[in-house]
């Protein structure tokens, strides 16, 4: 009779042997996604960031802060960190809106917003 000693086998002789197949070992690579620009032919690494219902709002002030960082190219490029805070809070209530009651928002134009 043998018996397994977290990875050594014990006989009834005393003596101790590593088991005959070892599990094999899962070689895990990191995932990242990779944009490319078909205009520019530029690479972008994007930064993903959850937002969940009950995070700090150190948490969610932090991402906000990072994403204006980031260079703008796009027709918004004009808009005021104000207004991007502004528009990124009622996405946020948005979301906690939907996560709290798994209802949606009302939906609203975009030239009301």
């Amino acid at each position: 009779m043998e018996v397994d000693f977290g990875g050594l086998v014990a006989s009834p002789s005393g003596s101790a042997s590593a088991p005959a197949a070892a599990p094999a070992v899962v070689d895990f690579q990191p995932f990242f996604a990779l944009v490319e620009d078909t205009v520019t032919r530029e690479h972008f690494h994007p930064t993903v960031h959850y937002i969940f219902a009950d995070d700090e709002s150190d948490i969610i002030t932090e991402a906000v802060c990072r994403s204006l960082e980031q260079p703008r190219t796009t027709e918004r490029e004009q808009e005021s960190v104000e207004d991007l805070i502004a528009r990124f809070q009622r996405g946020l209530d948005d979301i906690r809106t939907v996560m709290l009651t798994g209802q949606g928002p009302e939906p609203v134009g975009e030239d009301e917003s």
